[in-house]
């Protein structure tokens, strides 16, 4: 997770991106097979101020690889107790036994 100021920096998908790729040397013993940039923006509005949309360029959000969520949606899933969207949103499809 991520916590930015004013606009999250596009520059975070690539840190993710990094940090995914160097993964396998870091811990070799614990595969990851992707991951999820949650980001907390413009967190010195109040939240009713905040846009709910992180990126916003359709170019630079068209070539996204990694899911990207910000933490206003988070926070209504789970005031509203919706677990699913939760896990979705964070770790991809789920199998449907798991539902």
């Amino acid at each position: 997770m991520k916590s930015e100021r004013g606009n999250a920096k596009e520059a975070l998908v690539g840190d993710l991106r990094r940090h995914l790729d160097t993964w396998s040397e870091l811990q070799p013993d614990s595969p990851v097979d992707g991951g999820t940039l949650i980001v907390n923006h413009q967190h010195k509005l109040a939240p009713d101020q905040r846009a709910r949309q992180i990126y916003g360029r359709p170019e630079f959000v068209n070539t996204l690889t990694v899911p990207v969520v910000g933490t206003l949606d988070l926070f209504d899933w789970w005031r509203t107790k919706d677990w699913k969207a939760i896990r979705t949103a964070v770790l991809g499809a789920i199998p449907a036994a798991d539902n």
